[in-house]
């Protein structure tokens, strides 16, 4: 028996046909490319989970598990503001559920370093410790803790999103509108923000060679 894990981040989407122990089948990856919409990417999304069930065979596939950055309703399945993504109120759970036209494969979706920290407490280096803190560094900032043990997610689904707290006072410029967010600082966003400030005063620098 397997599920398909899907993880969206700014920079690719990256789907895994797992088994009950963890241990992974297949892979599937292809970039985002946030900017061409969210009908686009969810395109991209369909894709790799119908290549993960062709490559599953005769062995069932139980659900679908998707982990999406920014405030999401993992019982309702909506994702409420995604900044890197562009997503305000979007139904990710329904509508993959629709376009996969499988009634027995269940697709849940959750915050994706929510998700990623359930996956550690089950599989990898959270297990059998009931409070925890995870920071995820990737394009953007994903942080997730467990208390008790239990996921934090918040009345209002925003439990330790703290990527788009401003923190540095007239700082750096970022996608959801404020100045001196610290994910513009501790991130993939962030570092390459940072190589572009300092890179004038090193002229000799090899990094003036990438774009």
């Amino acid at each position: 028996m397997y599920a398909i894990g899907v993880d969206i981040g700014g920079t690719k989407i990256a789907c895994a046909l797992i088994d009950g122990a963890g241990s992974t089948h297949a892979v599937y990856r292809v970039s985002t490319r946030a900017q061409e919409g969210a009908d686009a990417v969810i395109d991209r999304i369909e894709s790799g989970v119908r290549h993960l069930l062709e490559r599953a065979g005769d062995r069932p596939v139980v659900g679908v598990g998707v982990g999406c950055p920014g405030y999401v309703d993992a019982q309702a399945g909506i994702v409420h503001k995604a900044v890197n993504l562009g997503w305000e109120d979007l139904p990710l759970a329904d509508i993959l559920t629709a376009r996969l036209e499988a009634p027995r494969l269940q697709v849940r979706v959750a915050n994706d370093a929510v998700a990623l920290a359930q996956g550690e407490a089950t599989f990898g280096a959270g297990r059998g410790c009931d409070d925890f803190v995870l920071v995820a560094v990737g394009t953007g900032l994903g942080l997730a803790a467990r208390s008790g043990g239990r996921m934090l997610r918040g009345s209002s689904f925003a439990a330790m999103e703290l990527a788009h707290v401003a923190l540095v006072s007239d700082g750096r410029p970022c996608a959801c509108g404020l100045k001196g967010c610290l994910e513009m600082y501790c991130s993939g966003v962030g570092m390459l923000a940072a190589a572009r400030d300092y890179l004038p005063q090193f002229p000799d620098s090899s990094l003036h060679a990438v774009e």
